[in-house]
């Protein structure tokens, strides 16, 4: 069977390369990219859920292109709207049959605006899932089985990474070894389970500055590299893989009127990879 899988910083769902269309929310940009793209799991950061208990983009999102499941961890505090949290969220054809969450150590930068606002440092952190994977013989989305036996479920990990540049510092500074490590050593736990697709708004490039680890032997690879995902020509965002049970068909990067491009790839799910069965949640 193939599965796409799409990564896209919402950024509160406020247009503009820096957010500077006002801000009034304008989902119906990203509802409509993503009813085009029809990705079969979608990562999102930085949606908004909101303190007024108004409902969350994540769930409009999901509701304005046909998803049935969906996970939404928020995070932290939002620096785009005072009502509102930054979340993490991934939607889903699929059932999402497990999850959890991981908070990075935060360093407590902080840091001075343009405009000399105070900046102290928001946490960030990924989302893990697990989705069940169809093998009836039938088609959601763009996925559907071969009739032969394989994986019955793949492990989707939506991150978001502290912004060091914004705070006078960088990602490969001494000080975030260990951090970087930490996460490292969860993803390839993960592969070692079965096949894993990880989306991170890495806030830095190359990803193998500082998860190198993760391609050492040709564990992951990446679904594509050298490519801008934002107007200012950087490349923030990632889409990784597990080699061993997932063959890239293709992967784009499509550039919207938002501050990040939309990224998505498509796997092959190998029909001879077999998931190792694991206690507990992961």
């Amino acid at each position: 069977m193939t599965l796409s899988v799409g990564s896209w910083n919402i950024g509160g769902g406020i247009l503009g390369e820096s957010h500077q269309r006002g801000a009034t929310p304008e989902l119906g940009h990203h509802i409509a990219r993503l009813a085009q793209a029809r990705p079969d799991v979608l990562c999102l950061q930085e949606a908004h859920e909101f303190h007024s208990g108004q409902r969350g983009q994540a769930a409009r999102i999901a509701a304005g292109t046909g998803v049935r499941w969906q996970r939404t961890w928020a995070v932290s505090g939002s620096h785009l709207d005072p009502d509102a949290d930054l979340s993490l969220a991934v939607l889903s054809r699929y059932p999402i049959t497990r999850t959890r969450t991981v908070t990075f150590p935060n360093p407590g930068l902080s840091a001075t605006g343009p405009r000399g606002e105070h900046w102290d440092m928001f946490d960030k952190g990924y989302l893990v899932t697990e989705i069940a994977l169809p093998h009836d013989g039938g088609t959601t989305g763009t996925a559907a089985t071969t009739g032969t036996s394989g994986p019955t479920s793949v492990t989707v990990v939506d991150a978001h990474c502290f912004p060091f540049h914004y705070f006078g510092t960088t990602a490969t500074d001494p000080r975030f070894t260990g951090l970087w490590a930490g996460f490292a050593d969860d993803l390839l736990t993960l592969a070692r389970s079965g096949p894993t697709v990880v989306c991170v708004d890495l806030n830095h490039e190359p990803v193998g500055d500082v998860l190198g680890a993760l391609f050492d032997g040709g564990v992951y690879a990446a679904a594509f590299s050298d490519t801008p995902t934002t107007p200012q020509g950087l490349q923030q965002d990632h889409i990784v893989h597990t080699t061993a049970d997932l063959a890239l068909v293709e992967s784009s990067v499509v550039p919207t009127e938002a501050d990040h491009h939309y990224c998505q790839a498509r796997f092959e799910v190998r029909a001879d990879a077999q998931r190792q069965t694991t206690e507990g949640e992961r």
